[in-house]
């Protein structure tokens, strides 16, 4: 049997949430409200569709810890992963249907805004509160050490810092001719 994969596009319905399982792991959850429109002829006005409502539901513990700390109401999201349906009995025995996508990968749509990147730290699911946590649980875990990134910010080691082999430093007019584009004509 093949799955359904699929992209979809749309924007959080809430903050994400994440579910803490007794035998270890996590699942993060949320709501993408996927909009589409559609040119009416006879009216001459763009219309928008009902929207439907996918619950986006990922298990990998990184990129849930990432979601659950990356995704608030309002924003746009690209989601790619398995779409399936989800059937169950509500508790008036009413059954009841949801389309449930099972997440292999969710970023931020950067159509409309911009997104700040930034590498995350290892991190946890606190037993005692079910929050994510990036800092050590005990001492034995603790951060770097800031005075060995201030040395190597003033001795010029790029490499302590992580950085690729690069020899030399850059400025404006280094991208100059990547900075204008020309645009295609399509007449």
């Amino acid at each position: 049997m093949n799955a359904i994969v699929t992209t979809i596009q749309g924007n959080a319905t809430a903050d994400a949430t994440i579910f803490k399982f007794d035998g270890g792991g996590c699942r993060t959850s949320v709501t993408v409200a996927v909009n589409d429109r559609y040119y009416d002829v006879q009216a001459e006005e763009w219309k928008e569709r009902k929207p439907e409502y996918v619950r986006v539901q990922v298990r990998r513990e990184s990129l849930a810890n990432n979601v659950v700390l990356s995704v608030k109401r309002g924003q746009p999201l690209l989601c790619t992963g398995r779409l399936v349906t989800q059937t169950w009995e509500d508790r008036d025995g009413n059954t009841r249907t949801e389309l449930l996508m099972h997440a292999d990968h969710v970023a931020i749509d950067l159509t409309y805004g911009t997104a700040q990147f930034a590498k995350s730290a290892p991190s946890w699911v606190d037993e005692n509160t079910g929050e994510v946590r990036t800092t050590s649980p005990g001492p034995e875990n603790e951060t770097a050490d800031e005075t060995a990134v201030d040395e190597a910010v003033e001795e010029g080691d790029s490499r302590a810092l992580g950085a690729t082999d690069f020899e030399g430093s850059l400025d404006e007019s280094d991208f100059g001719e990547h900075a204008e584009v020309e645009e295609p004509s399509y007449a």
